[in-house]
This record gives structure tokens, sequence and C-alpha cells, in this order.
């Protein structure tokens, strides 16, 4: 952060200026080139000893492995945080039918959502905007539930 008064600078003055950004800026320049120079030369390699060059994404399976993974903790926790939420405030003689309720939109909403990117992937040429779209659609319920918990602390207030 700048000084108070001090007006900020760009990138290319503060790579000219700052000897110790400098460094660290050509050595992460050089880490990537080194990633991407691997990542052709395993690609390269899979290609010539399995002889398919269609073979080569087979590289990130276990990135998209692991993405799988934790997407799937971190969807099972959250799943189950807020259906205690639910519950807890459900009535007795309801409790079962809501939970019943909540499963069943929970599991629905994963196959209509799965439908969706993948029609969205099928129409859409730029894969990364479809993503960065359909990344923020969880934010969605997460506004509903503001509204309804600001609407109901306000029916409270009254």
């Amino acid at each position: 952060m700048p000084e108070p008064g001090e007006k900020p600078i760009g990138y290319g003055a503060l790579i000219r200026r700052n000897k110790n950004f400098r460094w660290l800026w050509l050595g992460q320049v050089v880490s990537m080139l080194g990633d991407w120079f691997n990542m052709i030369g395993a690609a390269a390699l899979m290609g010539k000893l399995i002889g398919l060059a269609i073979a080569a994404p087979l590289l990130s399976l276990p990135m998209v492995l692991l993405g799988g993974f934790v997407r799937s903790i971190g969807g099972g926790i959250v799943w189950v945080f807020s259906t205690q939420l639910l519950l807890q405030t459900a009535p007795n003689e309801i409790r079962g039918r809501v939970f019943g309720t909540e499963l069943a939109c929970y599991m629905l909403m994963g196959g209509i959502g799965t439908l969706i990117v993948g029609a969205l992937l099928d129409v859409f040429p730029n894969t990364h905007l479809v993503l960065w779209g359909m990344s923020g659609v969880p934010l969605i319920p997460a506004l509903l539930w503001w509204l309804w918990l600001a609407a109901r602390r306000n029916a409270g207030k009254r």
C-alpha cells in the first residue's frame, strides 16, 4: 500500500525501481516457464510412449481427482450444517418431511447444475467464461438466505 499522499505506481515502474520485487518476479517467470516446459515435455513423452497424442490430458488426472475430492468434502460439510440449521428451526411434527424434501432438492439441484453446465459448455466456446459464471451461482442461495434472515429480523422488531 502506498503511504498517504504517495501516488500508486504500475508494475513496470515497480519492476524497474524495486530490486527485490524484480528478482521475485523474474524467479516466478522462470518457475512458470519451467512448469510449462515440463508439461509439454511430459505430454510429448506420454504421446511417444503410448503412441496417442490424445492421452496427454491424463497428466492432469491427479489434479482433477484432488479437486473432486475437495469439492465433495466441502459440499458435504456445507450440506450438513445447512441441514442442521433447517432442522433446528422445524417443528418436531414435520422434521422428517423437511429433511426428506431438503435432501431431494439437494440431489435434484446437483443433477440440474450438471445438466446446465454441460449445455452451456456445448453452446459457448469459451470454457473459462462458463466456469466463472457458474462459480457465482452458489452466491444466489446465499443472497436469498440473507434476504430471508433480514426480513425475519425486521418482522421480529415489529
